[in-house]
């Protein structure tokens, strides 16, 4: 890492602590060439995020891609693209701390369902109804899930 004061190629952790709630490490460096201190945060990059298997094909999950679908269900407002951001990185972090094998649409859409729910239950049940989390109450259970 390079020194943000001299920038020096070579700097030192001296204290490092993984979050328990988000998927990020917290490090504090020391520069040996010039003594200066500082914190750096790491998380992972957004193609570190699992693959999902979405009906057999498989694809990259994407947090502006969950972001946009959260955003369909939002009251209008003019901060509601940050929010949505906001929820669908709070999802991913979510994800991460689990750290499944493998990951399904479907794993995603719970996972989401419950962040916004959290946050704004209306949205929560506007998004949980869409991707098929929640049904409608007057909506029969389909006796046999593998047929339709």
């Amino acid at each position: 890492m390079i020194c943000i004061k001299c920038t020096h190629n070579d700097t030192q952790v001296v204290n490092s602590r993984m979050n328990k709630k988000t998927a990020s490490v917290w490090r504090r460096r020391r520069c040996p060439s010039c003594r200066a201190v500082f914190s750096t945060y790491e998380q992972p990059a957004q193609n570190a995020y699992p693959i999902v298997e979405n009906r057999g094909s498989k694809c990259t999950f994407s947090i502006p891609r969950l972001a946009a679908s959260i955003q369909t269900d939002m009251s209008p407002s003019n901060d509601q693209a940050d929010i949505a951001y906001a929820l669908a990185s709070t999802t991913a972090q979510k994800l991460l701390i689990d750290r499944p094998r493998s990951l399904t649409s479907r794993d995603i859409s719970k996972v989401a369902y419950n962040t916004i729910k959290a946050y704004d239950p209306a949205c929560g049940v506007r998004y949980g109804l869409r991707v098929g989390v929640l049904r409608p109450a007057n909506q029969p259970r389909n006796k046999n899930p593998g047929r339709l």
